[in-house]
């Protein structure tokens, strides 16, 4: 077969195969489709064909597991796999410096509070614990959460309608609330939640918050949580105060409806001194702010 016989069949296996391809619905507009690609974009044509072929060989490719294949293991191979197996300290083993301040730690002996015992005998006054009013060795306290447990178990708590709360509960908010001379009152399980969830259960999106610079941490946390425009005022500085209030006043005197709010604490937890209340309030009542103030370390101690 000379050249010429070459040529001749290919050209008419290629009419052949043109022929069966325009036969097939749809053709017409994929060649139609191939030919404005081609013309207006060639690139594009090439990684569509990259593609196409990709997905071909892709789902023409054998299957196979992905599971991972373990290799099965006799009683007394798994016994010297065991018996060979060191474990890895959790803890690396003291150096001398180490010990020898560490024998300079004091340990406290006992539950902790106001006057905490060491394990050498003597009793300090413990600066560190927020067991003010020593209600963890309060030994009528102990009797009565013992009384507690034996009669409702252990984990009663929860948010009214959903799970926990129960007769006591309800009793202790009612006893607090007519101790403070409040028409009701909600006790938290937890004081860190107390405060970032009041913040954000009033002040919203939009609304206007101005703290002071000295707010411990979890006011900070119901702040951010709020999502609202905090600003600051230098620490327990009322002209400051003053200055921030009004600009917020004269910023949104188009703006009615928004609520705006103070947040200060009874008792700075980071810094340990008290704000001028009485200056705090005046303020509050002539620029018509609200006042968010938390007590967690002032009650009880002023």
């Amino acid at each position: 077969m000379d050249l010429q016989d070459v040529q001749s069949t290919f050209l008419r296996l290629l009419d052949e195969s043109a022929t069966q391809f325009q036969r097939l619905p749809g053709s017409a507009i994929l060649l139609r489709y191939i030919k404005s690609s081609y013309q207006n974009d060639p690139v594009r044509s090439a990684v569509e064909l990259f593609l196409f072929l990709f997905a071909v060989r892709y789902l023409l490719a054998p299957t196979y597991s992905t599971q991972k294949t373990h290799v099965p293991l006799s009683e007394n191979e798994i016994d010297e796999l065991v018996e060979d197996w060191t474990p890895e300290p959790l803890v690396a083993p003291q150096t001398a410096f180490e010990e020898a301040e560490n024998e300079k730690r004091p340990v406290i002996v006992g539950p902790t509070g106001p006057k905490s015992k060491l394990s050498n005998g003597r009793t300090v006054t413990n600066l560190a614990s927020y067991n003010f009013y020593n209600f963890v060795g309060n030994e009528a306290l102990k009797e009565k959460a013992i009384q507690t447990l034996r009669t409702y178990g252990v984990g009663p708590c929860g948010p009214p309608g959903f799970y926990g709360t129960q007769d006591v509960h309800m009793k202790t908010e009612a006893d607090i609330a007519s101790h403070l001379g409040t028409a009701a009152c909600i006790v938290y399980a937890q004081s860190f939640s107390t405060i970032s969830s009041v913040i954000p259960a009033f002040s919203k999106r939009g609304d206007i918050i101005v703290a002071d610079k000295a707010v411990n941490y979890a006011v900070r946390k119901g702040l951010q949580i709020s999502r609202s425009t905090v600003r600051w005022y230098e620490h327990n500085d009322t002209e400051d105060l003053r200055r921030v209030l009004e600009t917020v006043t004269k910023e949104q005197s188009k703006k009615p409806l928004t609520r705006r709010f103070i947040v200060t604490e009874g008792l700075f937890e980071n810094v340990g001194d008290m704000p001028d209340l009485p200056r705090v309030l005046e303020l509050k009542y002539r620029y018509k702010f609200r006042l968010i103030l938390d007590e967690t370390w002032s009650y009880g101690v002023l």
